[in-house]
């Protein structure tokens, strides 16, 4: 039992740290795009390829020509992954140290 207990915190750790990264390239993305005149670097180029699908979705229903061409999505997707982790993992993880497990 504690073999599995110490596997779900290792991979809740995993994600933590996963979705931490995303919420870092996002802002770097973010940043970067006040700056256009900046060559398209193949660094930016990566992080554009694994932000760009976290958000996308959130594009659709926040589109900037509805905002006066502000793209609030960098801002709702911060937002969603921290609250994630706050009302999803963190529980989770707190349960398996505190709770007794499973």
């Amino acid at each position: 039992m504690m073999l599995v207990k110490n596997i779900l915190l290792g991979i809740i750790r995993v994600t933590e740290v996963l979705l931490n990264i995303e919420i870092a390239l996002i802002i770097i993305r973010a940043i970067f795009s006040w700056f256009p005149a900046l060559p398209f670097h193949s660094i930016l180029r990566v992080i554009w390829v694994l932000t760009e699908p976290v958000l996308r979705p959130i594009r659709r229903f926040i589109p900037p020509w509805k905002t006066g061409g502000l793209d609030l999505s960098p801002l709702v997707a911060v937002l969603l992954i921290w609250a994630i982790e706050v009302v999803i993992l963190d529980p989770i993880k707190l349960s398996l140290i505190y709770g007794g497990g499973i």
